[in-house]
């Protein structure tokens, strides 16, 4: 009885592994990911793009890079995949020839109509209702974009993303908050790229990132005393 009972734990523990693993190492199609965003930063997307290009070629590396940048989704009305982050990632594979992404799922609100799917999604702070000009939105139109071919370039989020990246503000784990960063130097500086050089951009961007002004912002690094 005793290595029956013990033969039939062994049996128990085997397949919740393979099933664990089966769950992890799924995989989807870019062009089904449905985007929660309607813009991103090119500019970063184009840094991606530089760095994924120095191990795409390589199998091994780039299936790691993969499992790592594992995309979360919410399963919508009508079986759609939605994308709840790494859209900056995601367009930056696309766009590199990477037509798969592993993926995990953060719910099935599938049985939901579009109007309670969307006023759940919103509740959970999984969707950004502003475009690529800081103007507000409904979520109807996000709900048309079809693709991630379909988000526009926000300047202001590459923006911030280098001043992130250069140590301006912390990373933290907050839905969206390199947007609020981009809304913030929006109404405080000239577009990036356009009617002020980059290098002067990143220079104003550091400047703000560090000034009282910004104090209320997620990631916000206070002054030294």
């Amino acid at each position: 009885m005793r290595s029956g009972a013990i033969r039939l734990l062994t049996l128990i523990l085997m397949f919740s592994s393979i099933a664990q693993a089966s769950a992890s190492d799924c995989m989807i199609q870019i062009r089904k990911l449905f985007p929660m965003q309607a813009a991103v930063g090119r500019e970063e997307v184009r840094r991606k793009k530089v760095a994924i290009r120095k191990f795409k070629n390589n199998k091994a590396k780039l299936d790691r890079y993969l499992k790592k940048k594992r995309v979360p989704i919410v399963i919508g009305p009508g079986g759609k995949f939605h994308l709840l982050d790494h859209h900056h990632t995601v367009m930056a594979l696309f766009e590199e020839g990477i037509r798969k992404v592993y993926y995990e799922s953060r719910g099935d609100l599938s049985s939901l109509s579009p109007q309670d799917f969307w006023k759940e999604v919103i509740s959970r702070h999984w969707v950004r209702l502003v475009d690529e000009k800081g103007k507000s939105i409904r979520w109807e139109a996000i709900d048309k974009l079809t693709s991630i071919e379909d988000i526009k370039n926000d300047p202001y989020r590459s923006l911030a993303g280098i001043v992130r990246d250069k140590g301006g503000f912390k990373k933290l784990d907050i839905p969206f908050m390199e947007f609020e960063w981009a809304d913030f130097f929006r109404g405080r500086m000239d577009m990036p790229g356009k009617k002020i050089s980059w290098k002067r951009a990143i220079e104003q961007g550091m400047k703000l990132a560090r000034s009282d002004a910004a104090k209320a912002l997620p990631g916000y690094i206070e002054k030294k005393k």
